[in-house]
């Protein structure tokens, strides 16, 4: 499958701020996050956005009935400065079976 996306980058990368002899789980987070729409039964309008806080309406269902996935990959990056994915196939496994069980669209691995 061919995903075709946007990429907004961040103006200053934090980057340099990020300690990785002690990286912090839960608090050391990337400069991007990545975004899309589920309309009309498919995954659509997909982008990279830079990190910021989201705004939400108070009627969101992640609010009242707990409806949301959130799964993290680990990552970093090898002495050449080549990213390296930790188990990023059972990443996408545990989200399919997230998305089933919340009875929310599953993402399509090759997405992820």
């Amino acid at each position: 499958m061919n995903f075709e996306f946007k990429v907004k980058k961040i103006e200053q990368s934090r980057i340099a701020e990020v300690d990785f002899n002690h990286l912090a789980f839960g608090k050391t987070f990337t400069d991007h996050y990545f975004c899309a729409d589920y309309i009309d039964g498919k995954w659509q309008n997909m982008c990279i956005l830079p990190l910021e806080p989201m705004a939400m309406h108070p009627a969101s269902s992640v609010l009242h009935y707990g409806q949301s996935i959130f799964e993290g990959l680990k990552a970093e990056v090898n002495p050449a400065g080549r990213p390296l994915l930790f188990r990023p196939d059972k990443n996408a496994e545990r989200f399919e079976i997230s998305a089933n069980r919340m009875a929310l669209p599953v993402v399509p691995q090759e997405l992820l």
